[in-house]
């Protein structure tokens, strides 16, 4: 279809966006750790915000979740294993963002988001939505967000590295987005298919992502 089509169209230009993503986290990442707060005078510079497809709708994975994500591209990249973590990461920053490009479709742990790591993105982040931090936040600097998603959010998810027609496999792609736990929990809420057709399990996962990453933290914020 014309839909599926514009899907695949923007396969490319969605692993561009995740390459950008890592740079900015480990930007954000550093700034934290370097200066520990954000000076007043930059953060008054943002009043308005646009959130237009996605946002947070779990505890993001711990340092430790991501540690096979990390393995599996250190191995793509012929990175030995006997370095050190500050060794791997110096030459990991040497790669271009084209070869960077090129190698996240063709990884199992593909999709690359901010860690709780306890400097940038604390435990209990929940908690700051429930008990109204969140709200007071936005309050005192006079912010204003607008939301919005787009009608076929769960087409573009079952084309991007969808599952194979198996348990395993939709476990795998679901945990890209989640933690295990969180995966396992998700899993109990969806009936899977119970036939071979790939395309039967791609739409099911499509469905999933597209729920846990856009549909529910959007009415939940």
């Amino acid at each position: 279809s014309s839909t599926v089509s514009w899907a695949r169209r923007c396969v490319k230009r969605q692993s561009q966006s995740r390459v950008a993503v890592l740079t900015l986290t480990r930007f954000k990442l550093r700034f934290s750790m370097t200066s520990g707060v954000m000076e007043d005078a930059m953060r008054n510079k943002f009043r308005r915000l646009y959130m237009h497809s996605n946002a947070i709708p779990s505890q993001p994975k711990t340092v430790q979740d991501c540690q096979p994500q990390f393995d599996e591209l250190c191995q793509h990249f012929d990175i030995p294993e006997d370095l050190t973590g500050a060794e791997k990461l110096e030459k990991l920053r040497a790669i271009s963002a084209p070869d960077l490009c090129d190698a996240i479709m063709k990884l199992k742990h593909h999709t690359f988001r901010p860690v709780t790591d306890g400097v940038f993105i604390q435990p209990g982040v929940f908690d700051y939505y429930r008990n109204g931090s969140f709200a007071a936040e936005f309050k005192k600097r006079g912010l204003r967000l607008f939301i919005g998603e787009v009608r076929d959010e769960n087409t573009l998810y079952a084309v991007t590295n969808g599952p194979e027609a198996n348990v395993e496999s939709m476990k795998l792609q679901v945990s890209n987005y989640y933690s295990p736990a969180t995966t396992d929990r998700l899993l109990r809420h969806y009936a899977l298919p119970d036939s071979t057709d790939k395309q039967e399990w791609q739409s099911v996962f499509g469905q999933i992502i597209a729920d846990g990453q856009v549909r529910a933290p959007y009415r939940f914020l």
